[in-house]
C-alpha cells in the first residue's frame, strides 16, 4: 500500500494543484463575463438617459444645457459678474483636455468685490445648469482700508464635442 501511496504521491498532487488552479481560472472568467455584461446594460442605460434638469433656487427645474463655445460663455460670466457689482481682474484659461465626447477647459478667474457678491456669484455659478465645476476658490484681501474681498476661482468647464 505504501508503494502505491509513493508511486502516485506526485501525480495526485499535481492534479489537486491542476484542479484548484482551473477552478479559480474559470471562476475568475465567469466573474470578468459577468462584470462586463453588467458595464454594457450599464451604458446602455445611462445612453438612454435624457438630459438631466437642474433645480433653480425655487424649486423648479431648469433645462440643462452644454457650453458650445468658451469665449461666448466667458463673455456671459463677465456680464454676471457685472450684474453682481463684481470686477473680473483677469481670466486664464489652462491647458484643455479632450475626452470622449466633450472637451474639459480648465479656467482661472480673479475678481475683486465685496464679501456678499462674491457669495453671491459663487452660488449663481454652482446653481448653472451646465456641466461646470468649482475645484477651487482663494480669497483675499487687497487693501488693509478696503471691504473688498480677491477671488481667485479655479473651474473646470466642459464643452460638448459638436457632431
Amino acid at each position: 500500500m505504501r508503494d502505491l501511496l509513493n508511486r502516485y504521491k506526485v501525480p495526485v498532487i499535481l492534479l489537486a494543484i491542476w484542479l484548484g488552479v482551473s477552478t479559480v481560472f474559470f471562476l475568475r472568467v465567469k466573474s470578468a463575463k459577468a462584470l462586463t455584461h453588467q458595464v454594457e446594460a450599464l451604458q446602455q442605460e445611462i445612453a438612454a438617459l435624457p438630459e438631466p434638469t437642474a433645480r433653480s433656487h425655487f424649486g423648479l427645474s431648469a433645462t440643462f444645457s452644454w457650453i458650445d463655445s468658451i469665449p461666448d460663455f466667458l463673455l456671459d460670466m463677465t456680464q454676471w459678474a457685472k450684474e453682481r457689482s463684481l470686477e473680473i481682474v483677469s481670466i486664464e484659461p489652462g491647458q484643455s483636455k479632450k475626452e470622449q465626447g466633450y472637451t474639459e477647459q480648465p479656467v482661472s478667474l480673479t475678481l475683486e468685490g465685496r464679501y456678499r457678491a462674491v457669495g453671491n456669484y459663487l452660488s449663481y455659478l454652482e446653481d448653472l445648469p451646465r456641466p461646470m465645476q468649482i475645484t477651487g476658490v482663494r480669497l483675499s484681501n487687497p487693501s488693509d482700508v478696503a471691504p473688498d474681498l480677491k477671488a481667485r476661482l479655479e473651474l473646470v468647464i466642459y464643452i460638448r464635442e459638436n457632431p
